[in-house]
């Protein structure tokens, strides 16, 4: 009669139940009581393992989890079944305490309520909105950056499949196109504001767009003396802090293709994220509410 094979080592054994604990409690190997999670540690459950199968002399089931052990250090297998066999000794094993998670603990987590916005911008992603900001700091003429979000629009003969990009996004009510808008504050109410957006339209002005709508806007420091497509003086951006010194490139400057369309005002939440990037003189910010008041429809 061939001698018995020795069982791996209880330590071995140990550690790769800890790592086949589900496996062995779907086969049913463990007492009933010790199925539940909340009757047993994971490390109580592992030993009982280990001394059920070895009561049950289950050879073949404790040298399959030494050689589970073993593959998840990278140990080969000709080290690992001579550890099985009792001729060695794997490297010593270090069973890390399991780190309990709010998940786990069924606590739910709740947002802070800092104003800024920490979270790291994935690759390719739209600059992150800055802070919410307390309703009695806008005043009419400031120009703020905040979050735009519009239908895509669909021509029905167009077939060309859309794709997700970096502002283009497809929801369970369509395609939602999101960008980062800039918009002159014209009014003030109890829990939002209005304002009037800034488009550049990609660099190509009024190109096929009603110019009778729209208003320039040029930089005052950069782009003060850009020529304009319309019968209305431009109005001028003064950059606020910290964008006054930024370059002429920089994405708070508004360049010389930039207008104003002031029969298409935007709402804002005061609780929701945006940047102050600069304003209008007095001059300009009435100038530019006149123009709206005298275009509304009758």
């Amino acid at each position: 009669m061939a001698p018995r094979k020795p069982l791996a080592t209880k330590h071995e054994c140990l550690k790769a139940s800890l790592e086949v604990l589900p496996s062995i409690k779907s086969q049913k190997l463990l007492p009933v009581s010790l199925r539940k999670p909340h009757k047993a540690t994971e490390r109580v459950a592992a030993k009982k393992i280990v001394k059920i199968v070895s009561k049950k002399r289950n050879v073949g089931k404790l040298n399959e989890v030494a050689l589970k052990a073993g593959k998840s250090r990278n140990v080969s297998a000709a080290d690992t079944n001579l550890a099985i066999q009792g001729k060695q000794r794997l490297p010593k094993l270090i069973i890390k305490k399991r780190v309990e998670t709010p998940q786990m603990r069924k606590i739910p987590t709740v947002a802070p309520k800092s104003t800024k916005d920490s979270t790291p911008q994935a690759k390719g992603a739209g600059r992150l909105l800055g802070e919410i900001i307390e309703p009695h700091q806008f005043k009419l003429g400031q120009i703020i950056s905040i979050a735009s979000h519009e239908e895509v629009y669909q021509d029905p003969r167009n077939k060309i499949k859309l794709e997700p990009t970096r502002e283009q996004t497809l929801t369970t009510l369509g395609w939602v196109y999101s960008k980062n808008r800039k918009i002159v504050v014209t009014s003030r109410f109890a829990q939002h504001l209005v304002g009037l957006p800034i488009y550049s339209h990609g660099g190509k002005g009024l190109e096929k767009k009603e110019k009778s709508e729209f208003v320039g806007i040029r930089d005052a420091r950069y782009f003060r003396r850009s020529p304009t497509e319309l019968k209305y003086a431009n109005l001028l951006s003064h950059r606020a802090h910290p964008f006054t010194l930024v370059d002429k490139k920089h994405w708070a400057v508004i360049n010389g293709d930039s207008y104003v369309q002031f029969t298409r005002p935007l709402s804002f939440a005061y609780n929701t994220r945006c940047t102050i990037e600069g304003n209008l003189n007095d001059e300009d910010v009435q100038a530019l509410i006149d123009l709206a008041n005298s275009n509304k429809p009758v």
